[in-house]
């Protein structure tokens, strides 16, 4: 994907610094796309992996850059600010723990929390 373009986004009243990756492992053609997000001393990484079990999908071409699909036919696109927006407001809420397994916390919330993806 390139370089993260790293934004701000202000959920619940605090503002966070975000962005979207995707990363491969030098010879490891399995990568993971993430949302990373922060503010003050809180750091936090949202992992979509692509070791995930099937019927999830993690893209990694340009065309669809920045969405997932779990395994309930719930696409998101991690670059939506109002997706990012939900995402972050979940993990917050989660234990403090830095990286979060995306699809356990894309698990917990409806297809009616997120908008409709405009790409």
């Amino acid at each position: 994907m390139g370089r993260a373009r790293v934004r701000s986004i202000t959920v619940d009243g605090r503002t966070y610094r975000w962005s979207v990756a995707h990363h491969h492992a030098p010879g490891d053609h399995h990568g993971e796309t993430v949302l990373s997000f922060y503010r003050e001393r809180e750091s936090h990484r949202v992992v979509f992996s692509e070791d995930a079990p099937a019927n999830r999908i993690v893209s990694c071409g340009p065309l669809w850059a920045g969405h997932v699909c779990d395994d309930h036919d719930v696409w998101v696109n991690l670059f939506e600010p109002a997706v990012a927006a939900r995402l972050i407001q979940a993990a917050v809420e989660m234990p403090t723990v830095r990286d979060l397994d995306g699809w356990q916390l894309l698990s917990g919330l409806t297809p009616a929390e997120f908008p409709a993806s405009d790409s």
